[in-house]
């Protein structure tokens, strides 16, 4: 396993313990790919605090890592938008260029440089959990030599701070 694999799965579990309580929202979960290679994983999201909130919406920083069973790993930040309901429903969006690194020909999407971005939609918990569900997908946006890209499904666990 090469450094970029060790770093996604250290972060993936280590980041929970190591955010400080000043955190917005931590995000817990797992996907399953829909168009390529049949693989599953897990993800770890760290949200900041919104630096912008105005009727409902909210815009956050969002640092993410995705590790899946073929042994590829991806590293990431970007822009996460929230809108809340008054109901305790909420969507949601994020984009973000990160690291992606694989194991094998098998899982080369044509380069390094990989776009994550997502759109989800889901329910809170009381005050500070959620459960939701996100359509993502990982492509380098015609940067590289090929773009397959990568779709898949995930349910989500989040709490906030």
């Amino acid at each position: 396993m090469n450094a970029v694999k060790t770093l996604a799965l250290c972060t993936a579990f280590t980041l929970p313990a190591a955010v400080p309580a000043a955190a917005q929202t931590l995000v817990f979960e797992g996907f399953q790919t829909v168009n390529r290679f049949d693989v599953t994983g897990a993800a770890v999201e760290y949200r900041f605090a919104p630096f912008r909130e105005k009727n409902g919406t909210a815009y956050s920083v969002i640092l993410r890592g995705m590790y899946d069973s073929g042994d590829n790993g991806w590293l990431g930040a970007g822009l996460h938008i929230r809108h809340d309901y008054a109901s305790g429903w909420f969507i949601e969006g994020a984009t973000m260029p990160g690291y992606y690194d694989h194991s094998s020909p098998t899982y080369y999407l044509g380069s390094e440089l990989e776009f994550f971005t997502y759109a989800g939609v889901g329910r809170r918990l009381g005050d500070a959990n959620f459960v939701s569900v996100m359509f993502g997908h990982l492509s380098n946006a015609n940067t590289g030599d090929i773009n397959p890209g990568r779709n898949s499904v995930s349910v989500r666990f989040g709490t906030s701070f």
